[in-house]
């Protein structure tokens, strides 16, 4: 096994593809103070831009078109900070803007820039803003997507003008790793959205299946030193809760006031260290609710605490993403309730690494009986990775996690490989081996995983064929995974087209779907199988529709249900003022849970809009209706309707008051949310919130609280008010 997979690495090294690359941009040495308020008025964005009116090409709504509003775009630098300036033409009415949270610009024309900072084509630190300055950020790695979640310190100004919008931004070396010294390469790649078209493009060109990290333009630096990177934030949060005795008396106030400090500090200008002891994770609003009834695999929620933001982007493994069984093989939120937390990361060569480690009280404050043997313990983390280049995206890697808790281990040790070939073709391995001591049983077991994927993305054509193998015995405590003990082949082929009749000229592209799977339960010794088919067809205005059908084979209860369900939905920014979006699903689905399985009548219709009447004002809304019936006896099982309201109004980029409200029929749970914030920069902030739990019960004096009675009514069981106040001190 070990001289095959030598091997096929040594072969496939053989067809790397050749690195694309632009002529090299320098950037503009600075001594003079630049004012970051989005005019234009300083004497370096007089001279010549770095790059005037480069073609933006098209990836949405279709590939490979010039983007008609031209763009023009200065990149300077001083010892601390790299600064850019943009001049984004266009005619004024048809600017799309917005006074909004941070990362909630996005449904507003926007300009962007990624910055490979290390020029690895490894990581990109993008950046955004809209034509009022509003920011946005994100990072994205060769084995993920972006990730909003990311908030760094910088700073923008924008400002519409005659005939478009200008920009400049002010980003600190601090935020990124980089080599230092006499001439330093960063590689970079610009976007740009014009929201009234519904057009997103990019310079330089990415072709379908090139990878932007590898198309990106390169921009030297003279004498570029290390900045000190010291920071220091530390936090306090106050919360007092109170708890609903009787209908008409309340407990006395729980007060919990708690303080945190988190330091990082920058050993070398490609190796950061982050410590945290106590940190604040108290998150401002609470997760959406979802739909819990009748799951077979488990929710995932997404990571909202600002020490792990980007740990699920460091330590994932090639071949593992939405398609495959392992989503995320570090899911933060597994580490539930952190007393500490030690991170570092870096490059060092064509070397990168990353290594975490944290306590988790959870456990040890549990009130489950299968942890009252570990009450006062922590269970503890340990994560490390690494990864050696070898030219473009191609990698091979390395990854251990482990977590323990008293006598209990769980440990995974596993690697990687990623290769692009002849321009648009990959090829991603990964392979893991975990070993388990669970003291309640007195057992130790061991399993394995692993996934192969090969995937083709070209014009038109895009495809992917995936093997993954998985033992009944394989256990990972810090990822996220749907299932064990399976093996399960997969397919998928995607075609584009563009449709070249003037009737269908309101159609900028078209999408023809395939997905099929089959697998085999190692537990039944039975198969799955799904064969998926679906068209997406592409307008302007930002909008799509989506028809999908679907045929699918599934055991469950050590019985094989064979059904058929199809879905359909569509988005579009119906006005400039309004963006909408319509699911609806329908057909046969399993009843997991019910003491008699069987295939029922299943219905989910979700409506979701963003709304902004004015800048400063938006409003999002989401409605879910969902209810599965038994045929048999015309009987329903679950009837639910999830409602979600998020009303804020944006004072300017710094304060904001916003309110949640949000409601689960089928649980029969009113949740409100406020929240008073002034955010300086991320993490100085002022937080005053409120919130509020209520249930559908009934009291009586000899009982007390019951649920599901005849005379219940909902009575609000519990509120809190919190207050948070953090300051990032950065040296």
């Amino acid at each position: 096994m070990r001289r095959i997979l030598f091997s096929t690495i040594l072969f496939f090294i053989l067809f790397l593809s050749t690195i694309y690359c632009e002529d090299l941009i320098t950037a503009i040495k600075v001594d003079d103070e630049i004012i970051i308020d989005g005019k234009l008025d300083e004497a370096i964005w007089q001279k010549a831009p770095s790059a005037t009116n480069p073609d933006f090409i098209t990836y949405a709504p279709s590939d490979g078109q010039v983007i008609p509003q031209r763009t023009k775009i200065w990149i300077a630098y001083d010892e601390e900070n790299i600064y850019f300036a943009f001049y984004c033409q266009d005619e004024i009415d048809r600017i799309k803007t917005s006074i909004c949270q941070r990362d909630n610009m996005f449904y507003d024309d926007w300009i962007a820039v990624s910055i490979d900072s290390m020029a690895n084509r490894e990581m990109f630190y993008t950046f955004y803003a809209n034509p009022n300055g509003i920011q946005g950020d994100s990072i994205e790695t060769s084995t993920s997507g972006a990730d909003v979640s990311a908030d760094w310190v910088w700073y923008c100004g924008g400002q519409v003008v005659q005939d478009g919008y200008t920009v400049e931004m002010k980003i600190p070396l601090r935020n990124f790793r980089f080599s230092s010294g006499d001439e330093t390469r960063m590689n970079m790649m610009f976007y740009r959205k014009i929201a009234e078209s519904g057009m997103e493009g990019c310079w330089p060109e990415s072709p379908p299946g090139a990878g932007s990290l590898n198309v990106s333009q390169a921009v030297s630096f003279k004498e570029l030193e290390t900045p000190t990177k010291i920071e220091i934030l530390p936090s306090f949060t106050s919360s007092n809760i109170w708890e609903r005795k009787t209908p008409d008396e309340w407990s006395d106030v729980d007060s919990v006031n708690e303080f945190g400090v988190t330091a990082k500090f920058g050993i070398t200008s490609s190796i950061t260290l982050e410590a945290t002891y106590n940190p604040d994770y108290s998150q401002v609003e609470s997760d959406e609710f979802q739909i819990l009834v009748n799951q077979r695999y488990p929710v995932f929620y997404t990571e909202k605490r600002p020490f792990f933001m980007e740990v699920g982007n460091l330590f994932n493994l090639a071949g593992a993403d939405s398609l495959t069984n392992i989503r995320t093989t570090v899911h933060s939120r597994n580490i539930i309730n952190p007393q500490w937390g030690v991170k570092m990361t870096g490059e060092v060569g064509g070397l990168t690494f990353a290594v975490l480690g944290s306590g988790d009280e959870w456990p040890g404050d549990s009130d489950y009986e299968e942890y009252a043997r570990y009450h006062g313990k922590n269970a503890n983390f340990l994560m490390g990775r690494v990864k050696m280049k070898l030219g473009e995206e191609n990698y091979i890697g390395a990854l251990y996690t482990g977590r323990e808790l008293g006598d209990y281990y769980n440990r995974v040790v596993g690697g990687d490989f990623q290769l692009r070939f002849l321009n648009n073709h990959s090829l991603k391995v990964n392979y893991l081996h975990s070993e388990t001591f669970d003291p309640s049983t007195g057992k130790e077991k061991q399993g394995d995983s692993y996934t192969l994927c090969y995937d083709l993305k070209s014009m038109p054509l895009i495809s992917r064929l995936s093997i993954e193998n998985c033992d009944e015995d394989f256990q990972m405590d810090s990822a996220f995974y749907n299932r064990t003990g399976f093996s399960k082949a997969l397919v998928l082929i995607q075609s584009q087209w563009y449709p070249e009749l003037e009737a269908f000229s309101w159609i900028a592209r078209g999408r023809t779907f395939f997905q099929g799977y089959y697998l085999h339960d190692k537990e039944t010794d039975m198969y799955d199988y799904l064969a998926r088919v679906a068209t997406t067809l592409f307008t302007d205005k930002s909008g799509w529709f989506r028809i999908e059908y679907n045929f699918e084979g599934e055991n469950w209860g050590g019985e094989m249900y064979d059904k058929q369900w199809w879905k359909a939905w569509s988005e579009m920014q119906v006005d400039s003022w309004i963006y909408l979006a319509i699911y609806y699903a329908g057909g046969e689905k399993i009843s997991y849970h019910s003491a008699d399985h069987y295939l029922g009548d299943y219905r989910n219709l979700t409506v979701y809009a963003v709304m902004q009447p004015t800048e400063n004002l938006s409003s999002t809304l989401s409605y879910t209706y969902e209810y599965l019936d038994n045929p048999a006896d015309d009987s329903n099982e679950y009837l639910i309707h999830l409602l979600y309201l998020n009303t804020t109004y944006q004072f300017d980029e710094h304060f904001l008051l916003r309110g949640i409200v949000q409601y689960d029929s089928y649980s029969e749970l009113v949740l409100l949310d406020f929240l008073a914030s002034f955010t300086y920069i991320p993490g100085t902030v002022v937080h005053l919130g409120y919130g509020s739990l209520s249930t559908k019960m009934e009291y009586n004096d000899t009982d007390g609280w019951l649920y599901g009675t005849p005379d219940s009514k909902y009575y609000q069981q519990s509120q809190s008010l919190f207050l948070k106040v953090s300051y990032r001190l950065q040296l």
